[in-house]
């Protein structure tokens, strides 16, 4: 996994780690500042592996692996490029 961090409007940057495939990526992390923000789909900018790109998030959820830790999994659809 890559380290990597995700930013909303109005909500602080949050770090974790990424799994980037195709159109999406998963974002896991153990810092999100209110899970209220991130009840919605919303437009964000992950940084990650030297680069930023524009994303989508679809969903968020208490993540397995950290389910004692209040970690979270969200999965962010990756805009395609402008042709």
């Amino acid at each position: 996994m890559t380290t990597a961090k995700l930013t909303f409007e109005g909500v602080p940057p949050m770090e974790g780690t990424v799994e980037a495939g195709g159109d999406y990526v998963r974002f896991h992390t153990t810092s999100v500042p209110d899970a209220d923000a991130l009840a919605e789909p919303r437009d964000g900018m992950i940084d990650f592996d030297g680069h930023c790109e524009k994303v989508l998030l679809e969903s968020a959820q208490p993540s397995k692996d950290d389910s004692n830790s209040g970690g979270y999994e969200l999965v962010l659809r990756r805009y395609q490029p402008s042709a």
